[in-house]
């Protein structure tokens, strides 16, 4: 013990110096002057590296001095005003890829700053690297790295690294960064490659966050410099196709460039070029290997078909009928429950909006095909969807009863009430009742919103779509990223209402009309909790239609619809909320 008091008395005594405005000043000039003595000696000598190298030693040394700013952000601003940052970035294109990675190093460690520290510093400073063009430097300098050399590969970490630091200072440089700097194809193009899964797993990551957090990106996948950037996500996650991933990092990696698909596919243009990069027949295969994406191409072919009745088609055309149905029946899906990769419920989920949408939008010999389906093997693919009717609707119940025992009116569980763009996912999607949790919710919605300028969803469709059908959070930060930011589907309400629009849309052919009536009727159930269902659904569409006017079109077109299933199951019509009849 008095070894190492002695130790602890040593390390007291010495004096350490501790950087202020002056001794920055100092370490500024010394590197301008290293600069240019380098500058110097290199165009003096070009031929001669011996006589230039030491002065590229003393450079990288001076470079590294730097390192010690990082711990005392509040002398930023004077770093900027010394032109300093200039400096730096011309550094980025020096000829010794040393000196280059010495400088995103630093970088780096100047843009990691923790919650609480000086924020004015660190956004003086990167405001300064954005003025210096230092978003293109940057991306030139990390397609200049050799990945193969490990030094060179720390680089490119370090680069990745300050990009996602500068968009958690600020969020609205991720458009900036990924389509005016041009990211956005290093980030496209280095996903497919099968190298350094470290480095694959941070691009997945950056360009995931992006595309939830930013509509430009999103809209740029179009003409990715002449490249088609959804084919180019399609192409990144066919090497899945035969097998699966071989490490808990590949396994995230191929997550996130599923939901990059997903959430560009909330555009129907991107649906459309989903399909026609055979999008379609590339899930459908890995739907038919039942490896480990078999749960990401079904949550896939749920947002692929989502309104669009030429990916229902395809799907029909493509044999997808034969592969979506044993995951309806949950026969295919036992090992991927058991691994811990999926729930049974978010399959379930996805499933049955995937089946959905395919009942409402596929015609002629498609519909026939699908409906077939339902017939076949004494109506057993009908009795599975009434079957699930049954018990969700007892889960929805039980959150009722559960309601009406702490004293809040059932009636909360079943009303959607307030702005769709600020309310809690359980409240839309689960019917949950409003009280603290949904309050802190909305309230994070409104931060988010004064932070960026705009609702993290503007549009209210887009809106009530990413709460009851995705598992995907609000555009946001760090927390907005990698497969443990997606809370589980759990719920119960929306998957509720997908089967019974499912129901509904049987109802319309008469054979299965008797099936789903005589399997109600034998199971305890009433076919005007299926249309009660439909009805909670269709105000909740009146809800999200009250923004735009596109959004209160398709929530009107979408309701209409909904009139027509109701009708076919009760046999009769059922007016809507609003109209003669309904209860207002």
């Amino acid at each position: 013990l008095s070894d190492i008091d002695a130790l602890l008395a040593k390390a007291d005594a010495i004096k350490v110096d501790t950087l202020d405005a002056t001794s920055l000043e100092a370490m500024v000039l010394s590197l301008e002057k290293k600069i240019t003595k380098n500058q110097f000696l290199r165009t003096k000598y070009p031929d001669q590296p011996q006589r230039f190298m030491e002065s590229e030693l003393e450079l990288d040394e001076e470079i590294k001095r730097l390192t010690e700013l990082a711990a005392v952000p509040e002398l930023y601003p004077t770093f900027v005003e010394l032109g300093a940052v200039g400096s730096l970035l011309g550094l980025l294109a020096h000829d010794n890829v040393d000196v280059a990675l010495e400088v995103v190093e630093l970088l780096s460690e100047l843009t990691d700053v923790e919650e609480g520290e000086d924020s004015e510093g660190v956004v003086a400073l990167v405001d300064a690297l954005v003025e210096g063009d230092g978003l293109s430097a940057l991306v030139q300098t990390i397609q200049r790295f050799n990945e193969a050399v490990e030094a060179e590969a720390k680089g490119v970490h370090s680069v990745l690294s300050v990009f996602e630091n500068l968009i958690e200072i600020k969020p609205e440089l991720t458009a900036p960064l990924l389509v005016s700097a041009g990211l956005l194809p290093y980030l496209l193009r280095r996903v497919r490659v099968r190298s350094a899964e470290g480095v694959r797993l941070f691009c997945s990551e950056l360009l995931s966050s992006a595309l939830q957090e930013e509509e430009a990106v999103v809209d740029a996948l179009g003409d990715v410099k002449g490249e088609d950037g959804v084919d180019a996500l399609l192409q990144s996650v066919a090497q899945w196709r035969k097998r699966d991933p071989s490490s808990p990092e590949e396994e995230e990696c191929c997550e996130n460039l599923f939901n990059c698909l997903c959430t560009a596919m909330l555009r129907r243009e991107h649906q459309h070029r989903f399909r026609r990069g055979e999008g379609v027949e590339l899930v459908v295969r890995m739907l038919r290997e039942k490896g480990y994406t078999l749960h990401c191409a079904v949550k896939t072919l749920a947002y692929a078909v989502a309104d669009n009745a030429a990916c229902c088609k395809r799907v029909v055309e493509a044999g997808g009928l034969k592969v979506l149905f044993p995951v309806l029946m949950g026969k295919s899906v036992t090992k991927h429950v058991k691994k811990g990769w999926v729930s049974r419920e978010v399959l379930e989920e996805h499933v049955t909006t995937t089946l959905s949408h395919l009942l409402l939008h596929c015609r002629g010999e498609q519909r026939q095909r699908l409906l077939g389906k339902f017939l076949e093997k004494d109506y057993q693919k009908t009795d599975r969807l009434v079957e699930l009717h049954l018990a969700y609707l007892d889960r929805v119940r039980a959150a009722g009863a559960e309601a009406e025992a702490a004293g809040v009116p059932t009636q909360a569980l079943h009303t959607v009430t307030g702005t769709v763009q600020f309310m809690a996912p359980e409240c839309a999607r689960e019917g949950v009742p409003y009280g603290r949790p949904a309050d802190v919710w909305g309230l994070g919605m409104c931060v988010v919103e004064m932070a960026t300028g705009r609702p993290a969803w503007p549009d209210p469709g887009t809106a009530l779509f990413k709460l009851c059908c995705t598992e995907e959070p609000p555009p946001g930060g760090r927390w907005a990223r990698g497969r443990g930011a997606a809370s589980p589907a759990g719920g119960g309400l929306f998957t509720l209402q997908r089967v019974d629009v499912a129901l509904g849309a049987l109802c319309e052919d008469k054979l299965l009309r008797n099936r789903v009536l005589l399997k109600l009727h034998e199971q305890g159930g009433e076919p005007l909790a299926v249309v009660a269902v439909l009805h909670e659904y269709a105000s909740t569409l009146a809800a999200a239609g009250s923004g735009d006017e596109e959004a209160a079109s398709r929530a009107k077109s979408q309701r209409a619809r909904l009139a027509e299933l109701m009708e076919a199951v009760a046999g009769s019509k059922v007016p809507l909320d609003g109209e003669e009849g309904g209860s207002g």
